[in-house]
């Protein structure tokens, strides 16, 4: 839903709110683009910028400018976590659902670690299976992503 800031940056200010729709510098409302917050939230996930409290239930996000704020978003609906990696309590494409995954994820999303969360699928990374399945999709289908 929206980004409020907690921590200036060099470009956000202290109590300034990121949400998609037009900008009201008067309510200091920062508009941005449709997909943009799920882009930004995607990214600090990606790069280990999230970080969520257990007992509060609230997730900081660190931006790409310095700048700290809390996350406001709502439930994830229909979630389903698969295991990519055998661990102590869960087995290679385990798949699991409701509450118990909605805090899995939040965990694993907001846990400071890189790369702990996968979005979408490249050479060196796939959500969706084994790595070398991505690489050979690309291999097959060739790279266009410079057109």
């Amino acid at each position: 839903e929206n980004f409020t800031i907690t921590k200036a940056g060099h470009h956000y200010k202290e109590g300034g709110t990121l949400k998609e729709g037009e900008s009201n510098k008067n309510k200091k409302i920062y508009g941005l683009e449709e997909g943009e917050l799920m882009h930004m939230y995607q990214h600090a996930a990606a790069d280990g910028h999230i970080i969520y409290n257990d007992e509060t239930g609230i997730s900081t996000i660190t931006l790409h400018d310095g700048a700290e704020a809390t996350i406001s978003k709502k439930p994830n609906e229909h979630l389903e976590l698969i295991v990519k990696k055998k661990g102590k309590d869960y087995g290679v494409n385990k798949k699991i659902h409701g509450p118990e995954a909605e805090k899995m994820y939040m965990q694993a999303v907001g846990s400071g670690e890189k790369n702990r969360v996968i979005y979408g699928a490249n050479l060196q990374q796939n959500e969706y299976g084994p790595q070398q399945y991505a690489q050979f999709f690309f291999f097959i289908t060739g790279f266009h992503g410079f057109h």
